[in-house]
């Protein structure tokens, strides 16, 4: 598998700020409705006439909203706190003339109250924040308004972020999906060469895409966060199934695909149509494998019918030995770091002399990735190193431009 920088400008926030912000708000939420002896606590949003409540945090018994409930907004406390028609902090609503006419106050009813509007940078009412009780407090103080505005401000920053983070995630989601739906990925394919006769023994197919500077190992892992990892590793198979025909007979295809892949409902169904012994899965470490037996479960009707499973990047750091030892793989891909200038460093050439003999107490094939130079390619073969594929042999290309 190959691997390429990641252009920062193109993709940040991160996608997994998302959540973050949003468990930063609950926290938030939490923290000042315990401070205060509050029932209830949350952020609401103002929509197109109606208060929208986003973030909710209850005490057991207090579940009188949730998350995405709605009302209108002219009936709320939320807008006359926006408006200033009433006070941000009341000890009980129902001695407050401000409320005194909208039916929650009394059929709730509302005690203790507290709560200040949630301004943006740019000046606007986004919604409020907001904490009460049904039974009123009088030990509330300007003290604890103060401090219930700072968490306000602190929410407003939070919220503006997480803000950004969700736009992110929808024109992420975007993108990734017009790539789909266009048919902009394609592959190129890079030989796996036989050191024993320089022959081909497989072929590596790689993931490209089309008029977007994404790197593909950006593309797959930024998929995951948008639940389209799925569709991506589907667009691959099939594209790789087209091409196989045109290989050469007697030689593999190893395809790339994600951990998550495996799990998914369309995993098995896709990959059956293959022809199973001319397929090697080339698992690629895009996220993490949290339970390597559902792993090993999903490929085994696959190897069962003579497919082969490939680890990738090994010596490139822990998770790929803790894949070998859970998977049993095939093959086992070293990784272009300990290829790197191996004909002049004695340390690379006593790893991957261990490597070898690694793989012949544990039966799979040994393929040395990046391999670059002449020098390099003729310490692998002293060394007894079987397979290899790099620059040396040949780059990854277009199906038609293949060299044969």
């Amino acid at each position: 598998m190959e691997h390429s920088f990641w252009d920062h400008n193109s993709l940040l926030p991160d996608s997994s700020t998302h959540q973050k912000i949003s468990d930063l708000i609950h926290q938030l939420l939490v923290s000042v409705r315990m401070r205060l002896n509050m029932e209830v606590a949350f952020v609401s949003h103002f929509v197109d006439g109606r208060r929208v409540f986003e973030f909710i945090d209850a005490q057991h018994g207090a579940e009188f909203i949730h998350v995405g409930d709605s009302d209108p907004l002219e009936l709320s406390f939320c807008k006359r706190i926006a408006d200033g028609r009433m006070p941000q902090l009341v000890c009980d609503a129902r001695q407050e003339p401000a409320v005194n006419d909208l039916a929650v106050t009394h059929t709730l009813p509302v005690g203790a109250h507290i709560s200040v509007p949630i301004l943006l940078s740019d000046g606007s009412v986004y919604g409020t924040f907001c904490a009460f009780s049904r039974l009123p407090n009088f030990d509330l103080l300007q003290h604890d308004l103060d401090v219930f505005k700072v968490f306000a401000d602190m929410v407003a920053t939070l919220i503006e972020s997480h803000h950004m983070a969700r736009n992110h995630l929808n024109l992420l989601r975007k993108k990734i999906n017009d790539i789909i739906q266009d048919d902009r990925l394609g592959l190129h394919f890079q030989p796996i060469v036989s050191l024993r006769d320089h022959s081909y023994r497989g072929f590596e197919s790689l993931a490209r895409v089309a008029s977007i500077d994404w790197a593909p190992d950006v593309l797959f892992r930024e998929s995951l966060s948008v639940d389209l990892s799925e569709k991506l590793n589907e667009r691959v198979v099939v594209q790789a199934k087209k091409a196989l025909p045109s290989l050469p007979p007697g030689c593999y295809l190893s395809i790339n695909i994600t951990p998550d892949y495996i799990l998914s409902p369309s995993f098995y169904a896709v990959l059956c149509r293959l022809p199973a012994k001319r397929i090697v899965l080339e698992i690629t470490e895009h996220a993490a494998i949290a339970d390597y037996q559902l792993i090993e479960t999903a490929l085994l009707p696959l190897r069962k019918q003579g497919m082969k499973i490939a680890i990738d990047d090994a010596g490139a750091g822990f998770s790929s030995f803790r894949h070998i030892l859970a998977i049993h793989p095939d093959i086992v891909k070293i990784d272009r770091s300990l290829i790197e200038n191996i004909d002049s460093d004695n340390q690379k050439q006593a790893l991957t002399s261990a490597f070898i003999g690694f793989a012949a107490a544990s039966h799979f094939d040994l393929v040395a990735e990046g391999v670059e130079t002449l020098a390099e390619c003729q310490m692998l073969e002293k060394l007894g190193i079987d397979y290899a594929q790099g620059f040396y042999f040949a780059r990854p290309c277009a199906l038609e431009s293949l060299p044969h």
